[in-house]
């Protein structure tokens, strides 16, 4: 249970995927067409379970059909996301049309919910604020095209020796370095390793945390992971927990600890 609830079918190779918001439709929709491109281009990563014409709509939810994927036990590596995403980043936007990407939109969206304390709503939509405005100045030196849009490798599967891509709904056209901020901010936040980062930017060819635009990026990527955290917060003390440990560090740099992943 997350944004969807995901189901595998007793006695079949097919998870349902059921979108958990009335308005998950075109993300549903979007998974879908992501996922039909991807194949054509021969990207490992979700497929539509065949035969079934798809999206289903039950009582206003979404819900979609995918093929099992057998995962081999182990965890996909940085290296292999850096790989993965150069390789879908090639691509280019030969064959398929996709919403522009909004850094900004999921934020709102998780500051729309329920949140702790309405001091730091106000403190989180300040910070939307502030980076809506520097945005615009970012100068950005990879060429923009196809993005995943939460790249990381949470959403990359070991499946029979290959990394598989997963959770296409938020694919959008946008700057390729939002595809590279999460493993970044995984160094810095949640303590990556520097030599697994090291071979994440090799693998793709470039080191976002040496660009200029990196701090923005990473804020707007550190805000929107506190807000959802937030979002939780009401109904989970660990959520609660880990959220405030979040914006006491969005509020001062210099507060001790790692964030933890959650």
């Amino acid at each position: 249970m997350g944004t969807n609830a995901l189901f595998r079918l007793p006695g079949d190779s097919i998870v349902v995927r059921i979108g958990l918001q009335h308005e998950a439709l075109r993300s549903a929709a979007t998974e879908l067409r992501v996922a039909r491109w991807l194949a054509a281009c021969d990207i490992a990563a979700s497929r539509p379970a065949p035969g079934i014409i798809q999206p289903v709509v039950v009582e206003g939810y979404p819900v979609t059909f995918w093929d099992w994927i057998e995962a081999d036990g182990g965890k996909a590596s940085p290296a292999q996301l850096g790989a993965t995403l150069r390789s879908v980043h090639a691509l280019g936007a030969n064959g398929i049309d996709l919403r522009p990407f909004d850094p900004l939109e999921a934020v709102e969206a998780f500051l729309g919910g329920q949140l702790p304390e309405d001091t730091t709503r106000r403190f989180l939509r300040e910070q939307c604020s502030f980076l809506a405005d520097a945005l615009p100045a970012v100068t950005f030196e990879l060429p923009a095209g196809p993005i995943h849009g939460d790249a990381h490798v949470g959403n990359l599967i070991a499946s029979d020796g290959r990394a598989v891509l997963i959770d296409l709904e938020t694919f959008s056209t946008g700057p390729r370095e939002w595809d590279l901020i999460p493993t970044a901010v995984q160094h810095d936040r949640f303590g990556l390793p520097l030599d697994a980062y090291g071979s994440f930017a090799t693998a793709y060819g470039f080191d976002v945390r040496s660009w200029s635009g990196y701090p923005i990026l990473r804020r707007i990527r550190e805000v929107a992971i506190t807000a959802w955290v937030g979002s939780r917060a009401a109904q989970d003390m660990a959520a609660a927990a880990e959220f405030r440990r979040r914006v006491d560090a969005l509020r001062d740099e210099h507060a001790p600890g790692r964030w933890r992943a959650f």
